[in-house]
């Protein structure tokens, strides 16, 4: 997918040299509705640096080498993801989505190679507990996609889920028209199932 380059108008040049040098990178791309990185890569352009005492405070703050945040853990630690899956940290990388790899994803680079770019390892009998070789297959993000849309579920399962949303409608409807804010629902009723 490509972005949209999104240029840098000479206000935004200004404000950026007037505050860059002594306050937090995050902060100064919140003020100009900027990304960190964006705002890095421009400020680097301007040749902008922070200045001698932001540097120092900032050095104050930092973590010591050696010394780690609360919540660290060490290679080869396990841990559940949000989404359910059991995670092993195999690098120290301090970026999550690279340090944690699922252990399905690790039994299947073990046994049969790495997983090509657009295929996804997932679970045959849908049990993301049921951690076996045997009970893993790999298969296109197309196919994955395919296989947690509504259009594939059973009949009788699809018209539930259509008679729910237009029940759930129809409440919204009264309780717009009794004046009250209507709720929401928690959620679509098929889940994508990420790979972890």
């Amino acid at each position: 997918m490509k972005y949209k380059r999104k240029l840098w108008l000479p206000s935004e040049d200004q404000l950026l040299r007037e505050i860059f040098a002594d306050r937090p990178t995050k902060v100064v791309g919140s003020r100009l509705g900027r990304s960190l990185t964006s705002v890095i890569g421009h400020a680097k352009k301007l040749g902008l640096r922070k200045d001698e005492a932001y540097r120092a405070r900032m050095k104050e703050t930092q973590f010591r080498k050696g010394q780690h945040p609360h919540n660290w853990r060490r290679i080869g630690s396990t841990r559940i993801s949000k989404d359910g899956y059991l995670q092993r940290k195999v690098t120290d990388t301090g970026y999550p989505p690279s340090d944690w790899v699922g252990e399905h994803i690790l039994i299947w680079r073990t046994a049969r190679g790495d997983v090509p770019i657009g295929h996804a390892v997932v679970f045959k009998d849908g049990d993301r507990t049921h951690i076996a070789l045997d009970n893993l297959e790999m298969i296109s993000r197309r196919e994955l996609m395919a296989r947690n849309t509504v259009h594939n579920l059973p009949g009788e399962l699809k018209e539930v889920i259509h008679l729910k949303g237009l029940l759930n409608r129809q409440i919204r409807k009264r309780e717009v028209g009794n004046g009250k804010e209507p709720e929401r629902s928690a959620g679509a009723p098929v889940r994508h199932a990420r790979t972890a």
